[in-house]
């Protein structure tokens, strides 16, 4: 699997704005939902030393020499120093959370990777590959050809989650979504009938004529991809970041924009996008609706809550799938995030596409648990995930079926 320029990915606390918490976890197979955690929390402190050594503005910049050169100065810092680590980390999400999770969980042998330098030093790509059994099953490979840009939207929904909640984007952040997204929608309209082995659009497109076979299976087209690639310009916070890193930020100098939403009353407000994601069995379209409401304690944001429905087609059927998080669910005398799913598809494993469809199902709460008794400081915190799953595909979380658990630690 080759990286051209995918990816992106950016979490929640920033300097002068809500701070959340930043967690290293674990999971079995270090999942693309757990591995670009972790990488979130390492841009995260890596852009806050940053912030902290350099100048937001070149002294106040009332004038116009003085505001031209302090535009100068953060398209320099931008380019030259923000946007080589954010793609070097989406790189490695891509590439290590996203082909390499699902190879872990298929069970393959050794898996090795190789990285050019990022951008703009370099060319910016990476390629994964592995030796060792794989399952011989089209669906096998397209599960894999799918997860880099699986992982990219992760790290996005990540990014959107966490500025929603606060009602603002830090231009890190902002850059990050429009990069993931923006990169995203290009590298499958980039993909053509002779895109070479590696390119996971391509290989998709290939991948799946051999699993729809059968005389009521139509494969998917490339036409079908770039058509549905193209949903991704009805995304409005694809404009809201723009508008954050290159007017805001580079043009203003401000380290934070404002994310319009939609009052629906009673204070609560809404936000609606529209997405399109290759699956393991076939393609989706998404209707995200995101809903804020309120002001939690001082400092913690508002309270987010978004459903997500996915409605896809295999060639031959019609799988669909509901998506629900909850930031803030009382379960017992604790604060819980809550992730619920509910869907029909076919067996992730099945020979073609067409295979008929089944039900499953997942729950899963994550808690942050204090540390005192053991350490006596208030400063370190575990962070505990549990849950059920059936097989199936949920974007970010493993395949198969059984326990969900994550383990990590967090700085407050």
């Amino acid at each position: 699997m080759r990286l051209a320029t995918v990816g992106v990915f950016a979490l929640t606390a920033w300097p002068g704005i809500a701070l959340a918490q930043q967690a290293i976890v674990l999971d079995r197979y270090m999942s693309p939902a757990a591995g670009t955690g972790d990488l979130l929390t390492i841009q995260h402190e890596l852009a806050t030393v940053e912030d902290r050594v350099l100048p937001l503005k070149l002294g106040d910049e009332q004038g116009r020499l003085s505001l031209l050169a302090g535009i100068f100065y953060r398209t320099g810092k931008f380019v030259g120093l923000d946007v080589p680590q954010d793609h070097m980390l989406l790189v490695v999400g891509h590439e290590v959370f996203g082909h390499g999770a699902r190879l872990r969980e298929l069970g393959v042998g050794r898996i090795a990777y190789s990285f050019d330098g990022p951008l703009p030093y370099g060319g910016g790509g990476a390629v994964t590959s592995f030796s060792g059994d794989f399952p011989d099953t089209p669906l096998a490979s397209l599960t894999v050809e799918v997860a880099g840009i699986e992982a990219q939207n992760t790290m996005a929904d990540s990014i959107a989650a966490a500025a929603l909640a606060r009602g603002r984007i830090h231009y890190r952040e902002a850059w990050l979504y429009f990069e993931s997204r923006y990169l995203g929608m290009t590298y499958m309209l980039d993909a053509t009938e002779d895109s070479e082995e590696g390119h996971d659009v391509g290989d998709f497109f290939r991948t799946f004529e051999k699993a729809c076979t059968r005389p009521d299976c139509r494969p998917i087209t490339l036409r079908d991809l770039h058509r549905g690639a193209r949903l991704t310009l009805a995304d409005p916070l694809l404009y809201f970041s723009l508008y954050g890193f290159a007017s805001s930020y580079v043009a203003q100098g401000n380290v934070t924009s404002a994310i319009p939403m939609i009052p629906i009353g009673h204070g609560i407000r809404y936000l609606p996008s529209v997405g399109f994601q290759m699956t393991p069995f076939g393609t989706e379209r998404l209707l995200r609706s995101a809903f804020v409401s309120g002001l939690r304690a001082k400092g913690k944001g508002q309270r987010l809550t978004t459903v997500t429905l996915r409605i896809g087609t295999t060639g031959a059927s019609r799988p669909w799938a509901v998506d629900v998080r909850l930031a803030d669910v009382r379960l017992f005398r604790l604060h819980v995030r809550a992730a619920a799913d509910i869907w029909r598809q076919p067996p992730l494993l099945a020979k073609q596409t067409s295979a008929p469809l089944k039900t499953g199902a997942s729950a899963a709460a994550t808690m942050v648990l204090p540390l005192r008794k053991f350490i006596h400081k208030d400063w370190l915190k575990a962070v505990v995930t549990g849950g059920y799953k059936s097989e199936g595909f949920v974007p970010g979380e493993q395949l198969g079926s059984g326990l969900v658990w994550r383990i990590g630690l967090t700085v407050n």
